[in-house]
């Protein structure tokens, strides 16, 4: 039973599109399936959505990092 996980940073604007999960999904899935034989109906994908001002990188915020603070 795999579990894929795909972490974005992304605000209101560009988060993405219920379409978009469904088409990562299916596509990560497939991945998984083809690559290490997993069974497709038991391969579990999670997308999680972050605001940059949750995601840190070298002691900041990405939003701080994005604003050149």
């Amino acid at each position: 039973m795999p579990l894929v996980t795909l972490k974005l940073i992304a605000g209101e604007d560009d988060a993405p599109t219920p379409e978009t999960c469904e088409r990562l999904m299916a596509r990560l899935t497939e991945v998984v399936s083809e690559e290490l034989g997993k069974d497709p109906a038991a391969t579990y994908v999670l997308i999680e959505t972050l605001p940059a001002t949750h995601w840190g990188v070298g002691g900041q915020s990405v939003a701080a990092k994005r604003a050149g603070k």
